[in-house]
């Protein structure tokens, strides 16, 4: 059996994010879908909508690019090892989150940090034996952390 304990969620892990590998070397910090500052951000983002919404007369893409500043200021929250083509660093920013994120050709990257946000086992509470190195660290899914790009 299992303790109920094991499936409290650390709220701090869910609003700043947890680090994750994707391909290589690159790593996303990467907050719960659906934390306070998240759903706020959607709720304004789509308020003037909501009547259109209500009908069911506007579209899931629609809304999508509507919450697409949400997801890069409330769920990607960092990143390390990213470069521009001219092989220097990219810091990273809500600002560019939210233009990498909203260019077609990065779907791949936003669908992870989606994929990965909606993971709760990743936002839950750290056991004493994790926090004494006795047990596995948690994976994004795949050894790499992330999937391979098709060609």
């Amino acid at each position: 059996m299992a303790r109920l304990s094991s499936l409290r969620s650390d709220l701090t892990k869910e609003k700043v994010g947890v680090w994750v590998a994707w391909e290589l070397g690159i790593r996303f910090r990467i907050a719960r879908m659906n934390n306070p500052s998240y759903d706020e951000a959607v709720r304004e983002a789509l308020r003037p909508h909501r009547d259109r919404i209500r009908r069911g007369v506007m579209d899931e893409r629609e809304i999508e690019r509507l919450s697409l500043q949400a997801v890069g200021t409330h769920i990607l929250t960092g990143w390390e090892n990213v470069e521009g083509d001219d092989g220097m660093s990219i810091p990273y920013s809500p600002e560019k989150a939210v233009e990498i994120l909203g260019d077609a050709r990065y779907r791949e990257v936003y669908d992870f940090v989606v994929d990965v946000s909606r993971r709760s086992a990743l936002y839950r509470v750290q056991e004493r034996e994790d926090d004494l190195g006795n047990s596995q660290p948690a994976s994004a899914g795949t050894s790499s952390g992330g999937s391979t790009p098709s060609s």
